[in-house]
């Protein structure tokens, strides 16, 4: 496997099971990389829990500025229409 596919495949948006037969795959080879690839995917996944947070805190900041007091109000498909 090349460098570049395994890279596509423990990227942050791979399905945790086929990142956890990746990192057994590294463990099975003997090549003592499947500790430290864990332990790095699991970085990469609490700092992208993060900043889906930081994301939603975001856009809560900015519907507030852009719709002031109505920031709280439902609307539906049919408001939205032009």
């Amino acid at each position: 496997m090349g460098r570049g596919r395994l890279v596509r495949e423990l990227a942050p948006g791979a399905r945790v099971g086929e990142r956890n037969a990746r990192v057994r795959t590294l463990e099975d080879a003997r090549s003592g990389a499947g500790a430290a690839v864990d332990a790095e995917l699991q970085r990469i996944e609490q700092a992208t829990r993060e900043a889906r947070q930081a994301h939603l805190r975001l856009l809560d900041t900015l519907l507030q500025a852009i719709l002031g007091d109505r920031a709280d109000l439902v609307f539906s498909d049919g408001d939205l229409s032009c």
